[in-house]
């Protein structure tokens, strides 16, 4: 493709990459068979639809994918080749459990909880992982995946790779290689996921990739607590993005001397920069630095990581990068923006001039996430910080019109940031999403084509829980927590009368002392295990039963039920009779849920192998997790077993999104020693900062 060749020869020069998307290389379904685009759908594909208030959910519970920007080759999964300057629902991906994603230049890639990686877009360096050089615009699962556990995927703004970490920790790459930065010791392209074959002994735990450059952390899992890790760079260096104190490229991956004892825990790659973060909220960065993306307050490059030291003591948590611009993030939610800005990528106004030191993007200081998303998963610290939408006028149209923001002073706390080239990305701890920087295909999802020069938040998605972020070359995709609204039947109102009506039940159960009637022939259809256990563990009623309890059924049986609480217990009866556990809703807050006791329900939903009562005391009990009862659910959940693990995981990672703050609670040392070890070993492959307190080892002792 000229337009792919020209735009390499455009970015060896240090220019803006931009000029690849011309009115020639724009293609339209009309010219596909000239592009290379498979507009081929599934039969079962749906159609696509904007954001459109609380509409468009699929009704599984699942986490939606939306996408805007770009879509020159299909990279946003939507069939087709029109950009869109809102966010659109990706329906593909409704009912597949996605958990994480990636962008690079013009692709995008997902995982899904299954671990099955799906990749869709621009293929012409085999970044997708199908075998071929064929782009698409419908979304296509990596099939020589099937019999490897994916658990990291990355790609990241501008590259035309795909870097994947397998549930062992193994490295897998393909797409561009020109400069051996897949790391397999050869500059040809692969278009299947190939093991990197010079880090298989070694266990993988974060890698970053930019056009032209790799970086690697490794761990040795058996000095979990001493944290060591390893870092590792490949690729091209003619300005010591690799951080290996000279200039030449690397074709194999090689430890970074320079790191070594830092025990550095995340990583970004900008197109010729790369940045580092310890475990100890240290920065260190190296690399082109023409618009100071280094930090080091000057323009001057490095060919060896160097201490960023005006962010000493700032404890940074994450960095990402741009293609010339760096932001990271702090674990108390400030974020700080470098470099360059004549998009302005930094969200900071400074009249398109560069930063060559970090500053705080005062914005997220006095401007709250306005719009609330109908979650209630932050705490009540939180809540306080989230402002209710004054004045929203609905956007449900397709002419890319949005409402108008209306911005209320209060600080908001960012729990994730990201970049495009030239844009970026910040996700409040609220879940609301604020963008800022190039926009001119609509990555912004500001319904135009404008550069927005600070955070705005993304108004269309106002009513969503976003949770995850990625940025692409001109593009964004973003991770949707469902929110779901399902309607009470006549049917279940009508049954729910007859829940605990004695005068036609034929079973009674006592729980803590109290009576629950019920039905036996609604059990055995809802619950067979149930009526076992009643066949097993029920007894006849006498005539004092009838007495006390008010039944005058012939064959009715009494069953004792012990180590359960009654409300559980009710609402385990409720589900099976209605479908629903209306009955665990707060009293002051229809939308919330008693943690306590759908803990309690989870368990005997588990107990009773009733497993889509589990499910839906799962989808519950995960918007509702916070500071106060994380560790509880932690230690709840694992109780019940595999049968939770989904919910598990959940807990942990807000353990990990939560880390300082978990570490101050005497309830976190009061978990089994082995949760408390699976949280710092999850902590250790996903870049948490881990410190085992010393409590924990007066336990083990």
């Amino acid at each position: 493709m000229d337009s792919f060749n020209n735009q390499h020869q455009l970015i060896n020069n240090f220019q803006d990459p931009s000029s690849r998307i011309s009115s020639q290389s724009v293609v339209s379904l009309e010219s596909s068979n000239q592009s290379g685009i498979d507009y081929s759908r599934d039969s079962s594909l749906l159609s696509i639809s904007r954001v459109e208030g609380n509409k468009g959910s699929s009704g599984s519970g699942a986490p939606l994918v939306f996408v805007f920007g770009q879509n020159s080759y299909g990279e946003l999964g939507l069939g087709d080749v029109q950009e869109r300057s809102i966010p659109s629902q990706v329906r593909f991906f409704d009912e597949l459990n996605v958990m994480q994603i990636a962008a690079g230049n013009e692709h995008i890639a997902v995982l899904t909880r299954s671990g099955d990686v799906l990749t869709v877009g621009f293929n012409g360096s085999g970044q997708l992982g199908h075998g071929n050089n064929k782009s698409i615009s419908t979304p296509k699962k990596v099939d020589s995946l099937k019999n490897i556990r994916i658990t990291q995927i990355s790609s990241a703004n501008g590259c035309e790779n795909l870097a994947l970490i397998s549930q062992d920790g193994k490295l897998y790459t393909c797409g561009y290689n020109n400069y051996g930065q897949l790391g397999h010791g050869t500059q040809s392209n692969l278009s299947t996921p190939t093991l990197v074959q010079a880090l298989k002994d070694t266990q993988v735990t974060n890698v970053s990739c930019s056009y032209y450059h790799s970086v690697i952390v490794t761990q040795d899992l058996r000095q979990l607590n001493k944290q060591t890790t390893s870092v590792y760079s490949v690729g091209r260096n003619d300005n010591g993005q690799l951080g290996q104190e000279h200039t030449c490229h690397e074709i194999t991956p090689k430890i970074i001397r320079g790191l070594s004892n830092r025990q550095v825990i995340q990583t970004a790659c900008g197109l010729h920069h790369s940045v580092f973060v310890t475990m100890h909220g240290e920065v260190f960065s190296c690399g082109f630095n023409d618009n100071g993306q280094l930090g080091h307050s000057d323009t001057r490059s490095r060919n060896t990581p160097v201490f960023i030291e005006s962010l000493k003591n700032k404890f940074i948590v994450q960095a990402a990068c741009g293609y010339y611009h760096t932001i990271v993030r702090r674990d108390t939610g400030e974020i700080y923006a470098f470099g360059r800005n004549d998009k302005g990528q930094l969200g900071i106004e400074t009249n398109g001039q560069a930063l060559v030191s970090p500053k705080q993007i005062q914005e997220f200081l006095s401007v709250s996430n306005i719009f609330n998303s109908g979650n209630q998963n932050i705490g009540q610290n939180a809540m306080e910080e989230a402002m209710i939408m004054q004045g929203l006028a609905e956007s449900n149209n397709l002419n890319n019109q949005q409402p108008a923001v209306q911005y209320v002073g209060k600080k908001v706390n960012i729990a994730k940031i990201a970049c495009g080239c030239y844009h970026s990305i910040a996700l409040c701890e609220s879940g609301q999403l604020f963008t800022f920087g190039r926009g001119n295909h609509g990555q912004l999802g500001h319904g135009n084509t404008e550069d927005q020069k600070l955070p705005k938040q993304v108004a269309t998605l106002h009513d969503k829980k976003v949770i995850d972020i990625a940025g692409g070359f001109y593009h964004t995709i973003v991770l949707v927590k469902q929110k779901k609204k399902k309607g009470i039947s006549q049917l279940s109102t009508d049954m729910k009368k007859i829940i605990n009506e004695p005068s036609r039940a034929d079973v009674t159960f006592i729980v803590e002392g109290r009576p629950l009637h019920a039905h036996r022939c609604i059990l055995f259809v809802r619950c067979k295990n149930i009526e076992e256990k009643i066949r097993q563990s029920s007894r006849r009623s006498d005539d004092r039963d009838k007495i006390r309890w008010g039944i005058n059924h012939p064959n009715h049986v009494i069953m004792e039920i012990t180590e359960v609480k009654y409300k559980a217990f009710l609402a385990l009866i409720e589900y099976l009779y209605t479908d629903n556990i209306k009955s665990f809703k707060s009293n002051q807050n229809d939308d919330i849920f008693e943690i306590e006791h759908l803990l309690d329900l989870l368990k005997l939903s588990h107990e009773f192998r009733v497993d889509k009562l589990r499910k839906l005391c799962q989808d519950a009990i995960e918007p509702s997790i916070s500071l106060d009862n994380c560790t509880i659910i932690l230690k709840k959940v694992s109780e019940i077993g595999v049968q939770a693990e989904d919910l598990k995981k959940m807990a942990i990672n807000f353990i990990l999104l939560h880390y300082q703050s978990v570490m101050k609670m005497d309830s976190f040392y009061d978990l089994p020693n082995h949760l408390i070890k699976e949280v710092n070993l999850e902590a250790a492959s996903y870049g948490v900062r881990v410190l085992l307190n010393n409590r924990n080892d007066n336990n083990n002792n």
